[in-house]
């Protein structure tokens, strides 16, 4: 690769331009001709002398060395000398092939070679503070340093200091430091085995308390919110319509808060069999391993059939049950249903299984009130259904009468005494 040489315009003494001057070329310091080039690579030697066009410009000409120009009038009178002439690196150079002065620090002569030493250099300067490498971060010695320089750190079992409640040193994990001052700066701990963050502030020289930062994971919709799992933050999806958030004992969960309830809102009508029978159009699913109160009031009536029967309540469906404590009342009501009351059984039961409430009765026209409180232990979850059984076809089907209801709380977890509110 040649340089180009830099002749300037040809002028003379006065400053006048000075017409096809002659620009005779030598090596640097001597008088002894040179090849001159026409081209960048060297490769096309021109004439030398290099002449210069009627006003004074030169063309485009190169040299492979150091060179001293002569320059005369087209007459061959004396102008000036260039020692040593003027050149520039030639068009389209490599940094490679660019000269670089070389220093303790970057040692190169080109300046490619230069531009990357000093890359090199300035990345390493930073990793010991954590930035730029792909290896291990530096291991910090100390969490409660006060004099550490902001960086990126890691910490492992032999690292001392005070941990976030939860995590010890040979949980592992990073640490990122920065300062605001000598005194002041914040630290965040991100613990290596789950996606846990924790931060503190030092403040006059004397680190605070740690802080978890609450993060879940990306698939939260609208609605959910974040709760305290086993071992970190998690999310927990939105609840049905109606449901409140409640303790389990253990965790945060939904549920239905004052209760479930269904209240039937118009007469549902039976049938005139002995086969089982709900008293009402929808059933209920209870959670696994819980307890829950229950309470339903019934009105059945009737108008047509006087055959001798009975009516037995019990509780069907899918769930499976550790327990059940049932008190119970019925009345038998006049005036068709609306009338005085009279108190026909009472009593306590410990099983699911029917039981007779009415005892024996005939007439065409009847009506009763059934009550039942109770507490009830779920074992698997699944279905809880009061149901109604006939002894015998009366001969005209019960109703079971708008404003009936079966009413649920659940109060805990099963297999445990429940103590809701200020026991001690």
């Amino acid at each position: 690769m040649a340089n180009q040489l830099l002749l300037g315009r040809a002028l003379d003494a006065n400053g006048y331009i000075a017409p096809g001057a002659k620009a005779t070329v030598y090596a640097d310091g001597t008088s002894t001709l040179i090849t001159v080039y026409s081209d960048v690579d060297g490769a096309t030697p021109a004439a030398n002398p290099i002449v210069a066009d009627g006003d004074g410009f030169w063309p485009q000409r190169y040299v492979t060395e150091d060179a001293k120009a002569v320059v005369t009038t087209s007459a061959d009178v004396a102008l000036y000398t260039l020692d040593p002439a003027p050149t520039s690196q030639g068009t389209g150079a490599a940094a490679s092939a660019v000269s670089f002065n070389p220093t303790i620090s970057i040692p190169e002569t080109n300046v490619q070679d230069a531009i990357e030493a000093a890359a090199n250099l300035a990345v390493s300067g930073f990793a010991i503070f954590g930035l730029g490498i792909t290896g291990n971060a530096t291991l910090l010695a100390a969490l409660d340093a006060t004099g550490t320089g902001a960086g990126l750190y890691r910490f492992d079992g032999t690292t001392t200091g005070t941990y976030p409640t939860g995590v010890v040193a040979g949980d592992t994990g990073l640490v990122e430091l920065w300062r605001q001052s000598a005194s002041t700066a914040m630290m965040e701990l991100h613990h290596a085995t789950t996606n846990r963050v924790f931060r503190r502030r030092l403040t006059a020289t004397v680190w605070g308390a740690w802080r978890e930062e609450i993060n879940v994971d990306q698939a939260t919709a609208r609605g959910d919110i974040a709760r305290r799992g086993a071992s970190a933050w998690e999310r927990l999806a939105l609840g049905a319509a109606g449901q409140v958030l409640q303790s389990d004992g253990t965790d945060t969960v939904w549920g239905g808060g004052a209760g479930l309830i269904f209240l039937l809102n118009a007469n549902l009508a039976g049938a005139n069999v002995t086969t089982v029978q709900d008293f009402f159009p929808q059933d209920v699913t209870l959670d696994a391993s819980s307890l829950y109160e229950y309470e339903f009031v019934v009105a059945l009536t009737k108008s047509a059939g006087a055959s001798n029967h009975a009516i037995e309540t019990s509780f069907g469906g899918t769930a499976t049950l550790n327990a059940i404590t049932r008190h119970y009342y019925t009345s038998a009501i006049t005036g068709g249903g609306t009338g005085a009351a009279t108190l026909l059984s009472n009593g306590y039961l410990i099983s699911a299984a029917a039981f007779n409430m009415t005892g024996s009765f005939s007439g065409a026209t009847a009506a009763f009130w059934l009550v039942e409180r109770g507490f009830v232990s779920i074992n698997a979850s699944g279905t809880f259904i009061p149901q109604y059984r006939l002894t015998v076809a009366p001969g005209g089907a019960y109703s079971t009468v708008a404003g009936s209801y079966f009413r649920l709380r659940k109060l805990g977890a099963s297999g445990a005494n429940i103590a809701i509110g200020p026991w001690a």
